[in-house]
C-alpha cells in the first residue's frame, strides 16, 4: 500500500525544481511531428521522497524497474504554500548550491494545439534540471533495447542558455569499460526544433547476458545560474528484451461507453450494428448477464478499474472525488508486475483529474469535439507498433455513442434513411423532449435511437481494424481481450429519452462483456450465470497469475466460470448504486430472477422499495409487494454495504478541475 509519510524537503535547489513545477503554464511545445501544443507538467503525482527515485526491482529483469510502488500523493494546499514560502527565501539569496541532484519523479501532461486532432497526453517523467546524475544496475537479457523520452519544458525555454546535454552511458561490471551510448544537446531558445518531445531506442545487445551500469546524466552547456530553474526531463526509461516469450498474456481492456447490451447483434439485436464485435464474439466467451456497479461513467469505471463497488471507492462527479492514494488500480498492479501501462479516453469522467491515471505510463485523454474513434484507434496501433514485443496492458475508452448522437457520415442515415424530420440527436434536442418543451412522433424517438446505432457501427468498423491488426501481427495468441461498457442509455423504458445516470434499471445497468482468453478454446461460449463489472479486474489477474489476496477488492474473478460454463456462483448478488444529485440515493440487488431496488430520499426522509420478478417481468414494469420478512432482510443486506463503505477511506477532492475536463463535461451534457 501506499506510504503516508510527511515529505521531507531538505534541499533547497530541488524546491525550486518543484515549485517551477506548480507554477509554470506552458504553451508551443510539440511532440514528434506535431509542432505546436504545450508541455505541461504538474505536482499531480510526486512521490513521499523528494531526494530520489526509487529504483525498484522487479520480477521481470528486463524491464529496468522505474516503477512506483502505490507511494504518490497529491500535495494539499497548506504543503505548497509552505513550499512558496520556502521557495521565495531561497530566490533571495546570491547564489544557487551546485551539484548534482537526484531525479524526481512526477506526471508531465502535453497539451495539444486547437484543432490538432490530438489528445491531451500525460507521462511519467522523471524531473533532472542540470547537472543530475542518476543510475541503475541489471543484467541484460538477450536482443534487450532502452526505450526513453527525454526533452526540455517550455517554461524553460528562454532561462537556460545554450541548451542542455542528456547523456546516457553504459559500464560493463566485469572489465570497467565505460562507454557513452547516447548523447543529445538540446537548446530551445535557439533552436524552435528542440521544442518538442524526443523519443529514441537504443540496442543493448552487445551487452547480453552482462551485468551493466547505466547512468543518465543532463549537464548545462554553459555556466548559468539559473539552471537548476530548467525543466529537463527523463520519460520512462525502460529495458525491454525484444524478442522475449512472455509467459503472461497481454491484457487489452475495452470499454465502450453508453453501450447497451441488447444493440449488440451478438446480443440479439435485429439491426447490424456489430458485425466486427459480433465475429470477435464468435471466438469469445459471452456473458449474458453481465451488471454495471453504477449508471454513470465516472463510478461506473473506477469500480472496474478498482474491484471497489462506488460507496467504497468514493469516487463520484457530484462530489468532484479521486480516488483515495491507499487504494490501488488494476493500471498500478500490472505495472509493479512488468506491464506497459498504456491508456486513451474520452476524458471528461474518465480523466486524470479523477484518479484514472494512477499506475499509467502514458494516459492520452480527449476533449471534445472529439469523439472520432477513428484517431483513438490509429493511436492505439502506433503504441502496438512500437510495443508489440513488450508486455503490454491497454485500456481504451471512447464515448460514441454517448449523446449527443452525432454519428458521420454514412452512419447518419445507415439505420433510418428516410428521416425528414427535423430532430437531430443533439443534447438540447434530447432536453427538450424529456422536459415537454419539444412535441415529438415516434418516427422522431425511432430517429435518435437509428442515429445511436449508427455512433455503434460507426465504433464497430474502427474495432474491425483494431481487431485486423491484432491477427495480423499474431497478437491475439498471447493477449487477453475483455470488451464491455460502463452503463447503458435508456430509451423510453421508464419514461424518459436518450439519458442515464437517474435509474438503476436494466437499460442502464445489463452491459456487455466478452471475453478472448488465450487459456480457452477459440469457440464462442455462453455463459449465463450473472458476474459484475467488479468482477473484471480479479479476473484479469489471475489469468495474468499475478497474486492479489492482499488487496482490497470487492469483486470475485470469473475464470473458474470461463473453465467450467455449469459452475454456479453461490451466492450471486450484484450491487449497484447511484449517487444523488437530486437527493435520491439508489441502491440495488440483483439476482439471475430478481431485483430489489432500495430508494433513500434525503430532502424528504423518505425510504421507498421496489422488487422485480426478472423472469415473468424483464423490463421492471411491475413493481411487487415483498413480505416483511424478505423485505426486511433484503433492507439489511444493502444497509450492511451502506455502513461498510462509510467506514472506508475518506473523499479526497481533485484539485481545480482543468478546463478541458470541464469542456468535455459540458458537451456529454453532465455540467451547465
Amino acid at each position: 500500500m501506499r506510504s503516508h509519510k510527511r515529505l521531507e524537503l531538505k534541499q533547497p535547489y530541488i524546491l525550486i525544481v518543484l515549485i517551477v513545477f506548480m507554477l509554470c503554464v506552458h504553451q508551443t511545445c510539440s511532440q514528434r511531428q506535431d509542432r505546436k501544443g504545450s508541455l505541461e507538467v504538474s505536482l499531480f503525482r510526486v512521490g513521499d521522497n523528494l531526494q530520489a527515485i526509487n529504483f525498484l526491482e522487479t520480477p521481470y529483469p528486463e524491464l529496468m524497474g522505474i516503477r512506483s510502488k502505490n507511494i504518490s500523493k497529491q500535495l494539499s494546499p497548506q504543503l505548497e504554500e509552505e513550499l512558496k514560502k520556502i521557495i521565495s527565501e531561497n530566490r533571495n539569496q546570491d547564489s544557487i548550491p551546485n551539484g548534482p541532484t537526484p531525479p524526481i519523479k512526477l506526471k508531465i501532461t502535453k497539451k495539444p494545439s486547437a484543432g490538432s486532432g490530438k489528445g491531451l497526453r500525460s507521462k511519467n517523467v522523471l524531473a533532472a534540471p542540470p547537472t543530475t546524475v542518476f543510475s541503475v544496475s541489471r543484467k541484460l537479457a538477450p536482443d534487450s533495447v532502452l526505450n526513453f523520452g527525454y526533452g526540455i519544458a517550455n517554461e524553460s525555454w528562454n532561462t537556460i542558455e545554450g541548451g542542455v546535454q542528456f547523456d546516457i552511458h553504459i559500464k560493463d561490471s566485469q572489465t570497467g569499460f565505460d562507454k557513452k551510448i547516447f548523447s543529445h544537446v538540446l537548446n530551445p531558445k535557439k533552436r524552435n526544433r528542440d521544442r518538442r518531445w524526443f523519443d529514441a531506442e537504443i540496442s543493448l545487445a552487445g551487452y547480453a547476458q552482462q551485468t551493466v551500469t547505466l547512468t543518465f546524466k543532463t549537464s548545462p552547456i554553459k555556466a548559468n545560474k539559473n539552471k537548476n530553474n530548467c525543466v529537463s526531463v527523463w520519460a520512462n526509461p525502460t529495458v525491454i528484451e525484444k524478442k522475449k516469450k512472455y509467459a503472461k498474456p497481454n491484457v487489452i481492456l475495452i470499454s465502450i461507453d453508453t453501450l447497451r447490451a441488447d444493440h449488440l447483434g451478438c446480443y440479439g439485436y435485429s439491426r447490424n450494428t456489430t458485425p466486427n464485435i459480433d465475429a470477435f464474439a464468435e471466438n469469445s466467451i459471452l456473458f449474458k448477464n453481465a451488471i454495471a456497479q453504477a449508471p454513470y461513467t465516472v463510478s461506473s469505471h473506477m469500480s472496474m478499474l478498482t474491484s471497489l463497488y462506488p460507496s467504497f471507492h468514493k469516487v463520484n462527479l457530484i462530489e468532484m472525488s479521486r480516488l483515495h492514494p491507499a487504494k490501488q488500480t488494476l493500471a498500478e498492479i500490472l505495472y509493479n508486475n512488468g506491464y506497459r501501462t498504456w491508456a486513451i479516453t474520452g476524458g471528461g469522467q474518465v480523466s486524470s483529474n479523477y484518479g484514472f491515471y494512477d499506475g499509467f505510463e502514458s494516459f492520452t485523454e480527449y476533449s471534445p469535439p472529439h469523439k472520432d474513434m477513428e484517431l483513438k484507434v490509429r493511436e492505439t496501433l502506433d503504441f502496438l507498433k512500437r510495443e508489440k514485443n513488450s508486455q503490454f496492458f491497454i485500456f481504451f475508452h471512447s464515448y460514441k455513442p454517448h449523446a449527443p448522437y452525432t454519428p458521420r457520415i454514412p452512419y447518419n442515415e445507415m439505420f433510418d434513411s428516410k428521416y425528414e424530420g427535423k430532430i437531430t440527436g443533439s443534447l438540447t434536442d434530447i432536453e427538450d423532449i424529456n422536459s415537454g418543451k419539444i412535441q415529438v412522433d415516434q418516427a422522431d424517438l425511432d430517429h435518435i435511437v437509428a442515429l445511436y446505432d449508427g455512433e455503434i457501427r460507426e465504433v464497430d468498423d474502427q474495432l474491425g481494424i483494431l481487431f485486423d491488426y491484432l491477427k495480423k501481427e499474431q497478437l491475439m495468441e498471447n493477449t487477453l481481450i475483455i470488451f464491455t461498457s460502463d452503463h447503458g442509455e435508456e430509451f423510453n423504458e421508464h419514461g424518459l429519452f436518450g439519458v442515464h445516470s437517474h435509474t438503476l434499471y436494466d437499460e442502464l445497468l445489463h452491459v456487455p462483456l466478452i471475453c478472448r482468453c488465450p487459456q480457452v478454446p477459440s469457440e464462442r461460449t455462453v455463459i449465463k450465470e450473472q458476474v459484475q463489472s467488479i468482477d473484471i479486474f480479479p479476473t484479469i489477474l489471475q489469468i495474468a497469475d499475478i497474486q492479489y489476496k492482499d488487496v482490497p477488492i470487492q469483486g470475485t474473478s470469473f475464470l473458474p466460470l470461463i473453465k467450467n460454463q455449469n459452475l454456479k456462483r453461490n451466492p450471486n448478488i450484484a450491487f449497484s448504486e447511484r449517487t444523488p444529485s437530486d437527493g435520491r440515493f439508489l441502491r440495488s440487488l440483483r439476482d439471475s430472477s430478481q431485483k430489489y431496488i432500495f430508494e433513500e430520499e434525503l430532502k424528504k426522509g423518505e425510504i421507498k422499495h421496489y422488487y422485480f420478478d426478472l423472469i415473468n417481468d424483464p423490463e421492471e414494469q411491475f413493481n411487487l409487494t415483498l413480505p416483511q420478512r424478505k423485505l426486511r432482510q433484503m433492507f439489511n443486506q444493502v444497509h450492511f454495504l451502506i455502513e461498510e463503505g462509510k467506514k472506508t477511506d475518506e473523499i479526497v477532492k481533485t484539485k481545480k478541475i482543468d478546463k478541458e475536463t470541464l469542456e468535455t463535461l459540458k458537451a456529454l451534457g453532465y455540467i451547465e
